[in-house]
């Protein structure tokens, strides 16, 4: 499976080297977007190296690695990261009242057995 870049695996290139050429990939770890952009950190087969290349650097035949690299990066490009942060904190405000009601409910039922 293969992708496109100028990006490609960073070898020990020598300045002035442009050669745009085809690299065969390992995996697609993460996933982002950057200006509406879909972007994917590549695992380049037989190097060290990594880099985020655009999705119009990667074939449609990687389709299921990129669904992946997406469900790990726990986005669906749908989602902004700040919904996904004001529904982080949605959810700790909710528990700080569940929280807060439990220990009035444990303050009441203290009180009611001292009384008897």
């Amino acid at each position: 499976i293969q992708a496109r870049g100028v990006h490609g695996p960073h070898l020990a290139m020598e300045p002035g080297f442009t050669d745009e050429g085809v690299y065969e990939v390992e995996d697609l770890l993460e996933w982002r977007s950057v200006d509406g952009k879909d972007h994917y950190l590549v695992k380049w087969k037989g190097y060290h190296e990594t880099s985020w290349e655009p999705d119009e650097n990667i074939g449609s035949e990687l389709s299921a690695l990129k669904e992946s690299a997406r469900q790990r990066s726990g986005g669906d490009g749908k989602r902004k990261r700040e919904d996904r942060k004001a529904e982080k904190k949605e959810k700790k405000r909710k528990r700080r009242r569940a929280d807060s009601s439990e220990d009035r409910r444990r303050r009441d039922s203290d009180s009611d057995s001292s009384r008897g």
